[in-house]
């Protein structure tokens, strides 16, 4: 992907590529804590979810979340989608555990946490395939345990954060979110070359990761071809600023990336 560029096109690439992370790599507190959380909503957090399409990030600190005692109720997210071959191996080599056998990200999670980090996964939802449906399935085991969130906090990749956020919005509007995306990450140029500032457990490449924050913005984008209310319906509305629309027209260009389309066979009538 980024091998014909010149030179001197590099910064101005990685300027347009961090513009895209800033925008979608939501982050409402600076570290999931009570303190912090508090300062946040002015009270404590109820519910905090971590969804499968997050890295092994997601799940650090996830656990750093539960033993602070951040939450009342945990709960892991994901099934099976594009995402989780590459999960299950990115799981499967931080943790040196077997992994082929287990059908769903949540559950992969799950061994990980007990195994890694001795710590017990409350509640898992195993079903989901898309973004669309880890949010209505995800508030469909909370109802079949009674739990009725007054908020919820959310972990989900950094490309994926704000779609997330916006899908809850839709479904539960009056539910106050705190948005914690796995990672904050940055692209440079280092030795006449792209490349993330710093290492990632589990992060993508960089040519997936640009492909991921490249098909978010026309998704995200509310017009007759997206996601939200103007569009498909699938999200609230999300008001993208005009700096990263021009971001990604830029990176079109320069990239020829075009939008990262749905896969079908992980498609519902939500979206992916």
């Amino acid at each position: 992907m980024f091998t014909k560029l010149p030179a001197k096109q590099l910064p101005q690439v990685a300027t347009a590529i961090n513009t895209l992370t800033a925008f979608l790599a939501m982050r409402d507190v600076p570290t999931l804590t009570p303190a912090e959380i508090h300062t946040q909503l002015g009270q404590p957090l109820d519910t905090l979810i971590l969804f499968g399409g997050s890295p092994i990030a997601g799940l650090e600190h996830f656990v750093k979340a539960m033993r602070a005692g951040v939450a009342q109720h945990y709960l892991i997210v994901g099934g099976h989608g594009h995402t989780t071959p590459k999960l299950r191996a990115q799981l499967s080599q931080f943790s040196g555990l077997d992994l082929s056998q287990v059908p769903s990200e949540a559950e992969m999670f799950q061994r990980v946490a007990q195994v890694s980090y001795g710590q017990e996964i409350p509640l898992l939802e195993t079903q989901s395939t898309n973004s669309g449906n880890n949010v209505t399935n995800s508030l469909a085991v909370l109802r079949r345990h009674d739990i009725v969130p007054a908020n919820i906090g959310l972990i989900q990749d950094g490309s994926l954060q704000r779609r997330l956020a916006a899908g809850f919005s839709k479904e539960v509007p009056t539910v106050p979110l705190v948005n914690f995306a796995a990672y904050q990450i940055s692209v440079v140029v280092r030795d006449g070359q792209l490349a993330f500032a710093h290492d990632e457990v589990g992060m993508w490449s960089l040519s997936d990761y640009v492909n991921l924050v490249m098909g978010e913005i026309p998704r995200l984008h509310d017009t007759s071809a997206g996601y939200g209310p103007a569009g498909a319906g699938y999200i609230a509305h999300v008001a993208v600023p005009a700096d990263v629309l021009a971001a990604h027209r830029l990176l079109q260009e320069q990239l020829g990336v075009t939008t990262r389309v749905a896969n079908a066979e992980f498609k519902t009538i939500s979206e992916d």
